[in-house]
């Protein structure tokens, strides 16, 4: 993989372009979060649906966040339709979604499990800049994408997994805070059986104290984001799985375990330290 981040997928190497490059199924899909119809998703139909039709979108006024959807024919799998299993991925914060093809490949050939990645507003192909916010926004269209597309087809069977890494932990674990609270208010279906946070931060200020220590009394003038993980963390019902690097050379361990003593309200919860896991490479 690239040692260093590269903006759009077409810009990648061979074999870090699009899933194809692995002989891995595949369909592009877009989802329209802003603009003159933006209470519309523009949804690219999915395998299997024919009568959804798209909503047309406006390049250079429309904001469309875009990503993939990686699936096995069950038959070619040789897996039961109720085994089938689905990991929405939420990826870190350099690079895009491509080069994270070398983790999709081991997922989706050892573990025998479908994968749905988006990028966020600002990265990867997605349109827009990044902003804590809006992408928090974007995850309530991302919701009610996923309870449409993917519940009917995963939730039952083998089940539907939030896996996020790094900053991708943050804004997975908004996304099932948002759905466990809605599901509890009977505003939204509840969608995910799992959640998976690996080298998690529990807030961008905690990391602004590590990474920059003379910033700390300056947060509140240089921050504009934030992602406070340890705050969302306690609306989580969903079993819940914490992965350590204890080499990680970023985020600190001690992360992981506030993250985990913050959980007090998932029905299970358990941590995996790796023992050689850096940032990148944990699990």
């Amino acid at each position: 993989m690239p040692d260093y981040p590269i903006k759009h997928t077409r810009d990648n190497p061979v074999g870090y372009r699009s899933p194809l490059d692995r002989q891995m199924k595949y369909q592009e899909v877009t989802l329209k979060v802003d603009g003159p119809s933006s209470a519309q998703v523009a949804e690219e139909p999915i395998e299997g649906d024919k009568q959804r039709q798209p909503v047309a979108y406006i390049p250079g006024v429309d904001t469309c966040i875009r990503g993939w959807y990686i699936y096995k024919d069950p038959s070619e799998a040789q897996i039961k339709q109720q085994n089938r299993r689905l990991m929405i991925f939420f990826h870190e914060n350099a690079g895009n979604i491509g080069l994270r093809l070398d983790y999709f490949e081991l997922a989706y050939k050892r573990l025998n499990c479908d994968i749905f990645v988006i990028a966020y507003r600002g990265y990867s192909d997605s349109d827009g800049v990044p902003d804590e916010a809006l992408i928090k926004k974007d995850m309530i269209h991302l919701n009610n994408y996923i309870t449409s597309q993917f519940k009917h087809k995963y939730y039952h069977a083998g089940g539907i997994f939030i896996v996020g890494r790094s900053l991708g932990g943050a804004v997975g674990t908004y996304l099932a805070s948002i759905n466990e609270l809605g599901a509890k208010e009977n505003y939204y279906d509840h969608n995910f059986n799992g959640i998976v946070l690996e080298n998690t931060f529990t807030s961008i200020d905690d990391m602004v104290d590590v990474i920059f220590p003379f910033l700390k009394y300056l947060k509140w003038i240089v921050l504009n984001m934030h992602w406070n993980t340890n705050a969302l963390i306690k609306d989580i019902r969903s079993p819940l799985l914490i992965v350590v690097g204890e080499k990680d050379e970023i985020v600190p361990s001690d992360h992981g375990t506030r993250l985990y003593d913050s959980a007090v309200n998932t029905v299970l919860k358990d941590t995996l330290y790796v023992k050689d896991g850096h940032h990148n490479d944990t699990w």
